[in-house]
């Protein structure tokens, strides 16, 4: 009897630990969770923007081709710059993460990619600048040092039935170009521009302002 119901308290131990282990892979594993997915888009904004950061650039080999992404789940960061690249028929990334069982996630995407753009709140000399509605979601964009054509996107809400989620990238920045002139040019005479400056009173300051806070949320600049 001893034997028996020794065996009976082992039987049920046994069913319970194996209910908590299947309670543990349905909460984790990637069969009731699917895996985030992002289909790409880039816009026109008008004439006056800069179209060299294109569908095109972002599905080439080129080193900071494809975008990078954040993700946020409430307080909790799913995705910080990961990149994501076209992998010939699809969008795709290395660190995987799937969808929260319940809850809405918000993303975050900028192009062309790289691995030192941050995303979060303002230095403590602009903070009394930040959106209110919006204070973290600030990435810090010094053109001087990087001149690239920037695009943002932004895709708010999203849950598993908006897989793939659809980012549509907007540029940030507008083309500067010259035009230039020359009175009295006999036919075969021309003019070689050799150098241009742009002046401002620093890089933070004056007409052409170098450096500044990219908001994902709505696209402003600080």
């Amino acid at each position: 009897m001893k034997f028996l119901r020794l065996a009976f308290y082992v039987l049920i131990a046994q069913l319970v630990l194996s209910g908590c282990a299947g309670e543990g892979v349905e909460e984790t594993s990637s069969s009731s969770a699917s895996e985030i997915n992002f289909d790409a888009y880039v816009g026109r904004n008008a004439s006056t923007r800069s179209d060299v950061t294109d569908i095109d650039f972002l599905k080439s080999g080129e080193w900071n081709a494809g975008f990078g992404v954040f993700a946020r789940y409430g307080n909790t960061h799913l995705m910080d710059t990961e990149h994501v690249t076209w992998r010939g028929n699809h969008w795709g990334y290395d660190h995987i993460r799937f969808w929260p069982s319940s809850g809405k996630v918000d993303f975050y995407a900028f192009a062309p990619y790289s691995e030192q753009v941050k995303m979060g709140g303002l230095p403590d000399s602009l903070v009394n600048q930040a959106d209110s509605n919006s204070p973290n979601t600030y990435i810090d964009f010094p053109s001087n040092w990087s001149p690239v054509d920037l695009v943002w996107a932004n895709a708010k809400n999203q849950t598993k039935a908006d897989n793939p989620v659809k980012l549509t990238f907007n540029h940030a920045l507008a083309r500067f170009g010259f035009d230039i002139t020359a009175n009295n040019l006999n036919d075969g005479e021309f003019i070689t521009v050799q150098e241009v400056k742009l002046y401002g009173a620093s890089e933070w300051e004056g007409v052409f302002v170098m450096g500044g806070y990219l908001n994902l949320e709505n696209g402003d600049w600080i």
